[in-house]
């Protein structure tokens, strides 16, 4: 059983994310690794290079700037995944948009953080509900059960309340 977080020594303030707290649930050793002793992740691999074209693209986009010139530098599968962005309903909402917004709270000595990909804020005189967008690029979609139990899916909505 993991050291609750609770009763591990600190020297400083921690920042955990969802990764974070993903990481601790899975391997407590790993977790102290990689956020209590910051020794270094390896490189990117191909795939969150891939992750990391595709969202800058989305935010670029959000933005109202042109991506059409940097779509011919991307991978291909970056490409394809686009262009299901753009036949999507997220292309072009009716609602405000923010892209890649930092959210963060702390806790005693613990920060919280988050950088969520989308947040759709609707018209205040709608009924409609805040939409939080978290693109997933792997592979293969996360299967329901799986994503219930994704610290991203209970820490963002906790985070956007404030």
């Amino acid at each position: 059983m993991p050291t609750p977080l609770a009763q591990l020594p600190l020297q400083q303030s921690v920042r955990l994310s969802a990764a974070a707290l993903s990481t601790f649930a899975r391997c407590a050793r790993q977790f102290r690794h990689l956020y209590l002793d910051q020794l270094s992740l390896p490189a990117n691999t191909p795939e969150q290079e891939r992750g990391r074209q595709f969202h800058r693209l989305v935010e670029l986009h959000s933005q109202g700037q042109p991506v059409v010139d940097r779509l011919l530098g991307v991978d291909p599968q970056v490409q394809h995944w686009w262009q299901a962005f753009e036949s999507s309903p997220h292309w072009d909402p009716q609602a405000e948009i923010r892209s890649e917004l930092p959210l963060w709270t702390s806790l005693e000595s613990w920060r919280i953080v988050a950088r969520l990909d989308r947040l759709v804020l609707p018209d205040p005189t709608s009924r409609d509900p805040i939409e939080i967008i978290d693109w997933k690029t792997e592979r293969q979609r996360p299967s329901d059960a799986d994503l219930t139990h994704n610290w991203q899916v209970r820490l963002y909505p906790l985070l956007v309340r404030g």
